[in-house]
């Protein structure tokens, strides 16, 4: 590397970045950004920018902070909740909860990427301070939450897995909740396992002209209430087939 070489790359910031596609400018010897071309001078700051201009640095040289995880982590939970009670899972609940939740998951989704951005350019500078990279670098897990949280509501958006989780954890509970139904003892509404149960269908129960099928309701905080969320039908036969579906033996949502 000559004299004119070395003065030119002390000269170039370690944060130089390309003026039309923002790539870092990390060799010495080019007079050309490797990815658009364009060309600059290292001793002329007019001719490049840079990837941590005004205050970025402070602000965005760095992982999604700890409040932006704990966020991403919330909408995640506040979404898929919706859509795991019967009345949301067709979709409704999802759709909702986005309403409310889109503009927080923009907001996120917007600050991830800026920081990506700036940290990569930063990383991928030959003169990054060593100290700062360390510490960028140990702060890896925290750019995991965000897309982990958008994997999860796009899976939930294509399938019912939070509808069928939550109804696994609580079937035990909804269980014996058919039984006190049947026996006549459910009694107010009450929480059952991880739902709220709030309506029984007293017609439902054993005896003389009894199906033994009980029917459930939850309520919707996002849409109008359905008028029936879970059925249970010891026949495995859901008395509405076009507006049920099965999410366990003997048990069917519904949205009629």
């Amino acid at each position: 590397m000559d004299e004119t070489t070395v003065t030119y790359a002390s000269a170039l910031p370690p944060d130089a970045a390309c003026l039309t596609c923002r790539t870092p400018l990390t060799e010495p010897g080019r007079r050309t950004c490797p990815k658009c071309h364009r060309p600059y001078h290292p001793l002329d700051r007019s001719t490049f920018g840079s990837a941590l201009s005004g205050d970025t640095a402070s602000r965005w040289l760095s992982p999604p902070s700890g409040t932006e995880c704990i966020l991403a982590g919330l909408l995640a939970f506040y979404m898929l909740y919706a859509v795991s009670s019967p009345n949301g899972s067709a979709r409704g609940g999802l759709i909702g909860s986005a309403i409310c939740g889109t503009p927080v998951f923009l907001m996120l989704l917007s600050m991830y990427l800026r920081r990506r951005s700036v940290c990569r350019a930063y990383l991928g500078s030959k003169s990054a301070d060593p100290e700062m990279a360390d510490s960028i670098r140990r702060g890896r897990w925290r750019w995991w939450p965000l897309p982990m949280a958008l994997a999860l509501i796009l899976l939930a958006s294509v399938s019912d897995w939070p509808l069928r989780l939550r109804f696994e954890l609580s079937r035990e509970a909804m269980e014996k909740a058919v039984a006190d139904a049947q026996a006549r003892r459910f009694g107010q509404p009450h929480r059952v396992g991880l739902y709220y149960l709030t309506i029984v269908d007293s017609m439902s129960s054993t005896g003389p002209g009894g199906t033994g099928k009980v029917f459930f309701e939850t309520p919707s905080y996002w849409l109008p209430p359905d008028r029936i969320g879970f059925e249970y039908s010891p026949s495995d036969v859901p008395s509405s087939p076009n507006t049920s579906f099965r999410i366990a033996p003997k048990w069917f949502c519904r949205s009629d």
